[in-house]
Order: C-alpha cells, then sequence, then structure tokens
C-alpha cells in the first residue's frame, strides 16, 4: 500500500481524498437508483446540492494533473499518459455536465417549457453540446501530438487472439457512442456513465504500481461499462434513451465501417433521434410495452456478458498472474525511456522492447 499512496506530488492527498469521496458517491447514487429508481435529481435534492456533489467528480479529473508521467504512453500495461489524462477529463466532464444540464432545465419551468416546446432550438443545444466536447478531444490530440488511440490503440494482455481483441474493442466503442448519447439524453444515466471514466484511470494506477495486470485492468474496465447497461434496467426505459441505444449502436457502426464523418454524423443523429421521439409514443412506466423494452435491454446485457465471459475466461488461461520482480525493472526502465526526449522522437526502441518483453513472457 505504501506504493500505491505517496506524498510525492499529492502532498495534503487532495487527489485521494477525493477519489474515496467519487467511490463512495456513486455507491450512494447507485442505491439510490436500485431503491428509489432515481439515482439524481430526487426532490428534496436542492439544484445546488446535485451541481456541487456532482461538481467534485471533475474536480477529481483536474487534480490528476498535479502528477508526473511520461510523454509517450508504456506498451507493456495499461497506464495513464498526459493525452489519455486530458481525453479522461474531457469526457468526464461532458457527461457530468451534461447531467447538470438537464437537471437544470428539468427543474426550471421557463427552460422546461422552452426546451420541450421548441424541438429545432433542442437539436442545436444538443449537437453544440456534442461537437464542443469532440471538438476538444480533437484539440487535445492535436495539442500532445501523440497520434495515439485511447481505447483501442490500448496495450493488451499476453498472447491475446485476435478475436479477443475484435470483440473487446468493439464493445470499448459501443460504449463510448452510448456515453456521448446519453449526455444529452438523461442527467442519471448520463452521470453512471462516467463511472467507467475514473474507474479506469484507478485501474491504470494499480497497473502501474503492478497491483493488477493488463488483463485485470480490462476486466475491471468491461465491468464498469457494462455497469451501466445494469442501472438501466433499474429504472423505466423512457422512448428516449431507448431510441437513443439504438442509435448510438447504428451510428457506431456507420463511423467504423464507413468512416463517416463524425461531426456530421452526430448531427444527422441527434436530428433523427429529435424525429423519432416526436413520432414515437412513451413508452409507459408499466404494463406490456415497459416489459417488452427491458426484455430487449435484458437481452442486449446479457449478450455482452456472454461474449465478454468467453473473452476473459479463454484469456485468463494464457496469461501470468501477476508481475515479478524482472517486470518491475523492466517497467521502471521502460518510463524512464518514455520520459526521455529521445523516446518521443523514436518509438522503435518502445516496439522492440515490449516485443522481446512479450517474448520472455512465452518463453
Amino acid at each position: 500500500m505504501a506504493r500505491l499512496f505517496s506524498k510525492k506530488h499529492d502532498r495534503f492527498h487532495v487527489h485521494k481524498v477525493l477519489g474515496l469521496y467519487v467511490l463512495l458517491h456513486f455507491l450512494y447514487r447507485g442505491k439510490l437508483l436500485v431503491v428509489q429508481g432515481k439515482g439524481i435529481g430526487k426532490d428534496e435534492e436542492t439544484t445546488f446540492s446535485i451541481i456541487f456533489f456532482l461538481g467534485l467528480h471533475i474536480l477529481l479529473n483536474l487534480t490528476s494533473f498535479i502528477f508526473h508521467l511520461p510523454a509517450r504512453r508504456n506498451p507493456l500495461a495499461p497506464m495513464i499518459w498526459p493525452a489519455y489524462r486530458a481525453h479522461n477529463l474531457i469526457f468526464a466532464a461532458r457527461n457530468i455536465l451534461g447531467a447538470i444540464m438537464l437537471i437544470v432545465i428539468d427543474r426550471d419551468q421557463l427552460y422546461k417549457t422552452w426546451y420541450t416546446e421548441h424541438n429545432v432550438g433542442r437539436i442545436i443545444i444538443r449537437c453544440t453540446f456534442i461537437v464542443i466536447f469532440m471538438g476538444l478531444a480533437d484539440a487535445a490530440s492535436a495539442y500532445y501530438k501523440n497520434g495515439q488511440e485511447t481505447t483501442r490503440g490500448m496495450p493488451y494482455f499476453e498472447a491475446s487472439s485476435p478475436r479477443s481483441l475484435k470483440v473487446l474493442k468493439s464493445f470499448y466503442m459501443q460504449c463510448q457512442f452510448h456515453a456521448t448519447f446519453l449526455s444529452v439524453t438523461e442527467p442519471t444515466l448520463s452521470f453512471f456513465s462516467v463511472f467507467a471514466i475514473q474507474v479506469a484511470s484507478f485501474a491504470m494506477t494499480l497497473a502501474r504500481k503492478r497491483k493488477i495486470t493488463s488483463l485485470q485492468w480490462h476486466i475491471i474496465y468491461a465491468l464498469s461499462l457494462w455497469s451501466v447497461y445494469a442501472f438501466m434496467l433499474c429504472r423505466p426505459i423512457s422512448s428516449s434513451v431507448a431510441a437513443a441505444g439504438i442509435l448510438a449502436g447504428i451510428t457506431k457502426e456507420i463511423r467504423q465501417h464507413l468512416r463517416f464523418d463524425k461531426y456530421a454524423l452526430w448531427t444527422c443523429t441527434i436530428i433523427l433521434h429529435e424525429l423519432i421521439i416526436a413520432r414515437v409514443p412513451q413508452i409507459p412506466p408499466s404494463g406490456s410495452p415497459q416489459l417488452a423494452a427491458k426484455l430487449l435491454m435484458t437481452l442486449a446485457a446479457a449478450r455482452y456478458v456472454h461474449r465478454l465471459g468467453r473473452v476473459f475466461l479463454i484469456e485468463a488461461g494464457r496469461s501470468r498472474p501477476l508481475y515479478d520482480d524482472d517486470d518491475d525493472e523492466q517497467f521502471n526502465a521502460h518510463d524512464n525511456i518514455l520520459s526521455s526526449s529521445s523516446a518521443v522522437v523514436d518509438m522503435k526502441k518502445s516496439t522492440t522492447f515490449a516485443v522481446h518483453h512479450d517474448t520472455t513472457k512465452q518463453e
């Protein structure tokens, strides 16, 4: 534990205290959702308290910038690097601010009336919100000039098969599209989408400290992503959420296979979503339509469990359980290489090192 908690950069343990708060806050909101069916926006909560308690999640990401990181990602295991940290802040802020925006609109009668009655204005607000955060993510990538993808380019576990990688990457991408859509659709689910974003960073810290392996990181990340689908089943599914889930899946396929411009694609998707919810009747909170919607959601969640469970069970038999002392030396040496200016210019050393490391493990 001494290696996990140190005073080197976080002298007053601000980041650690915020991390503990965030974990407890997720548990508290999850309990409210399961017991009362509404995790955020209870009548007895003031708007200010909601903004304050949700805003602390963004503060957690902001305080992560006090830590020094290697300039480039370490290819040996999932670890935080500067570009990922920036993207993590942007995506967490997107869903937190999206949840706050939707709650404020719902609680203010003037805003709610205007937002409900003006379809064009609602489309402009939702599209602008998504475009702003996509633009910020692109700006962060350009600033760090890393040319590396985030989750799709993440280091995976040893001897991982192409099929396993395809399943995981597809699932991660699907969840990213769902999180984006939920940020302008439903406040509670938008908030719980942040759980995976922030848990992933903590798990990366555990990977850097050699407390977990790459496989264990992917298991934690996949389960945290999947938890949002479980939370959906704890409350009535609205027509808006159901349509968002379907359209997010279609949008992901178009983006992945046709490489359609993401800004234009999201604009078209939001417009289509507005047209659908304007013409499709609202799903009642109880009765056969609601039961059918939950059944379909359960089947979709079960399908993910089956595919992910199969991948992790297969890969668990191929991976080593934990790191040894030789790994510690190689991790530290590689971090030193990545921190040097020569590594930023020439990443061939990193590739050679990773191949040598994997070969040594297999032997």
